[in-house]
């Protein structure tokens, strides 16, 4: 039996594919802070702060390019 959470949980994950990664990550860390699933939780956090890492990389190599670009 799916719970409510569950059933939040799945539409969040299958319609924030397009978000920006810090918006999916903000979204993830509010459902580890509100899920009463201590493996789920970490999981969650887990993810967002993958997402974060991408994110922030991504940032600092688009810098790099554009460093590189003008020099």
């Amino acid at each position: 039996m799916t719970t409510p959470f569950d059933r939040i949980s799945a539409f969040i994950l299958e319609h924030s594919a397009e978000l920006p990664l810090s918006k999916r990550a903000g979204l993830y860390r509010d459902m580890a802070d509100l899920t009463t699933d201590e493996a789920r939780a970490d999981t969650l956090t887990a993810l967002a702060d993958d997402l974060a890492a991408i994110e922030q990389r991504h940032d600092q190599l688009v810098l790099d390019f554009k460093r590189r670009a003008e020099g």
